[in-house]
């Protein structure tokens, strides 16, 4: 995404460029790109397509020459895509990076275009096909109005055929997690071009499952085990953690279902006494725990 918009950045900073040449009578020309990757704080930016000029003389603002960091630009990318900057902000930081090179109007332009490109990469196509989509509600800390508060948010994740992950989108929900929130994300991303993932992964959220199957009816529901031993772990004494945590994992990497429903039940024998409410959240969502035994056994993990 910062790589996308950096390339649109770069285009339209250049035609601004050689159209203040032109105002000063000055001849100079668009001459294609030339690729080089930089280091940013969300990770290194391979082959990014920088645009040239005929002369020599165009270099992006957030590109000077021989530098290969690109902390403050791609901050305020992604800064600016989470929406904790305002325009303001955001033409004041482009103000200082620009420096005098262009004027007021310019730096606007700029900034309008940023925002352009942001909307775009927000509700670009869905083209690949994702057969896993994990969804999750994340706590982040937000920076609105000069503060800094938790807010929370909820991300679909895309894993591909070929194995790569992608954020597919993400919503706010200042009010918490809810199906309802789910639903408005997974609306949006059906119609962007999701298909019918094979699988989809979350927690145990109550209704959550339902709102997938009514979108999706094709997809299979796994309910998360990582999230089930947390919050299993959560409710055992400190002396008993790591037995029940050593079962439930001897369970759950089991070959096959009949073989998981097998060690449920020594579970059970060995724990309802001490965590009769425990075995009976195991009992209420074993259909959805087990779903990855439907797929091969190279691509469950």
């Amino acid at each position: 995404m910062v790589k996308d918009i950096l390339e649109e950045l770069a285009n339209e900073e250049r035609d601004i460029f050689l159209e203040e040449m032109a105002k000063e009578g000055k001849i100079n020309r668009k001459n294609g790109f030339y690729t080089r990757n930089l280091l940013s704080h969300v990770g290194e930016i391979e082959g990014l397509k920088v645009p040239r000029d005929r002369n020599g003389l165009f270099h992006p603002f957030f590109i000077e020459p021989y530098d290969r960091n690109l902390f403050t630009i791609s901050e305020l990318v992604v800064s600016m895509y989470a929406g904790g900057l305002s325009t303001r902000d955001v033409t004041k930081t482009l103000e200082s990076l620009l420096g005098k090179r262009y004027s007021p109007y310019w730096v606007t332009h700029i900034t309008d275009k940023l925002k352009d490109a942001i909307d775009k990469w927000k509700n670009r196509k869905i083209e690949s096909y994702f057969p896993f989509v994990y969804l999750d509600g994340l706590y982040l800390k937000t920076k609105r109005g000069g503060t800094v508060d938790g807010e929370s948010f909820i991300v679909a994740l895309g894993i591909t055929e070929e194995g790569y992950r992608e954020v597919l989108g993400f919503l706010n929900g200042s009010s918490g997690e809810s199906p309802e929130l789910y639903r408005e994300l997974l609306i949006k991303l059906k119609e962007r071009g999701l298909n019918e993932p094979m699988v989809f992964i979350a927690d145990g959220l109550i209704g959550l499952e339902s709102v997938i199957k009514e979108l999706f009816p094709e997809s299979d529901f796994q309910s998360c085990l990582l999230h089930k031993i947390r919050n299993t772990l959560a409710h055992i004494r400190n002396r008993d953690r790591e037995a029940v945590s050593m079962e439930i994992k001897n369970m759950i990497h089991e070959a096959t279902k009949d073989q998981f429903l097998e060690s449920f039940s020594r579970f059970k024998n060995n724990w309802e006494y001490a965590y009769p409410n425990v075995i009976k959240s195991f009992e209420n969502d074993l259909d959805a725990l087990t779903t990855y035994f439907l797929y091969p056994d190279r691509i469950r993990r």
